[in-house]
């Protein structure tokens, strides 16, 4: 998954933010990019199959509704502020 930056429009699914409740980052991807879900703000649910090494900077920020994050197996880095804590 490619890093992105804080612009609005830089991931394909940008104009579904606001659609966007729950997400399945399937073991087949490696890494999270930077900023990739940021500010989904009606993102409840991340799940994070056993296959992915890495969360990029920014990666959930300002997702404000997350409630639970699942991280399976496998994962090695999270990079700074890749979420909003509450």
């Amino acid at each position: 998954m490619p890093d992105s930056d804080r612009s609005w429009g830089t991931n394909p699914w940008s104009k579904y933010r606001s659609d966007i409740y729950a997400v399945v980052v399937l073991g087949t991807v490696n890494n999270i990019g930077e900023y990739a879900f940021y500010w989904c703000q009606d993102l409840l649910l991340a799940v994070i199959e056993t296959g992915v090494e890495k969360i990029g900077t920014g990666a959930f920020l300002d997702c404000e509704s997350l409630e639970s994050v699942i991280i399976e197996e496998g994962l090695t880095k999270i990079e700074n502020a890749s979420t909003t804590a509450k």
